[in-house]
């Protein structure tokens, strides 16, 4: 399988997906009626843990459907998840000729200089901290999927 086909769209007016790899259901529910608000037509997949995410992008168990699971066009990914944590997870999918395409925007509470350091060397996209502040949080959500969703030309579409 080659690139250009594996990101090809399964029916003829894809949506884009937005892949949220987040433990805190608080923060899912606020990302989530926050999508709802923007006009962007996207699918949110959501993941709670390292070992999901990496099963949903590979596509096994049970995320085998490949009509269902399309590859995201987008990843948000929190830093600290149970299990595999999202650097692990980020080193992964970076290291992985196909999967390291898609756009990886770490949004972690963690502004501890060494993650984002070593995030940027691992070639995420972009980090950006969560803003505690519930208005701010929707409006960063807001902003991240205008221009990762809307404005940015990726080499996926």
């Amino acid at each position: 399988m080659t690139v250009s086909n594996m990101f090809q769209p399964l029916h003829s007016s894809p949506q884009s997906i937005v892949l949220l790899v987040e433990d805190s259901e608080h923060d899912y529910e606020i990302f989530f009626r926050e999508v709802k608000k923007v006009n962007i037509d996207c699918d949110i997949h959501h993941c709670e843990t390292g070992e999901e995410v990496l099963d949903y992008l590979n596509n096994q168990g049970e995320y085998q459907d490949l009509a269902k699971f399309r590859k995201p066009s987008l990843i948000l990914l929190d830093l600290n998840l149970p299990g595999t944590d999202g650097r692990q997870v980020l080193k992964t999918i970076k290291s992985d000729s196909l999967l390291k395409l898609i756009p990886i925007i770490i949004f972690s509470s963690s502004s501890n200089h060494k993650d984002i350091e070593f995030c940027y060397e691992q070639g995420v996209n972009a980090y950006v901290i969560k803003p505690m502040n519930i208005p701010l949080f929707q409006e960063c959500v807001n902003v991240l999927l205008l221009h990762w969703l809307k404005f940015n030309v990726s080499y996926l579409t």
